[in-house]
């Protein structure tokens, strides 16, 4: 991920830090699922191969954060660990277990 990218005599990004798929995936934008092509598309700017079933079901991971953060957003006070707890588990246990030699290292090629 870059917060700025600059072009002159070439291309340039600054602010820099390497990311993982499932960290794209899970924290970033909308998931689209290519069933057809076995793909997963990232806001149509990013795409990794893998089966649709994995794009469903991280696509359910994600609807289910954001429930539990708009949950707590919205009622601060309130302890979201018992219906939170579960999906907070899953994700750090997925996060865990990618290796960081995950991260791709070219932008213009598809992910697997």
């Amino acid at each position: 991920m870059y917060h700025e990218r600059v072009q002159t005599t070439g291309v340039y990004v600054r602010d820099c830090s390497t990311v993982t798929p499932y960290q794209l995936l899970l924290f970033g934008g909308k998931i689209e699922v290519q069933h057809a092509n076995g793909t997963l598309s990232l806001d149509r700017w990013a795409t990794f191969k893998a089966p649709a079933r994995v794009g469903v079901l991280l696509k359910e991971i994600r609807g289910r954060l954001d429930g539990v953060l708009r949950d707590k957003i919205e009622m601060p006070d309130e302890d979201v660990t018992a219906s939170g707890g579960p999906v907070v588990e899953a994700i750090l246990q997925l996060l865990n277990t990618e290796p960081a030699t995950a991260a791709p290292t070219n932008a213009n090629s598809v992910y697997s």
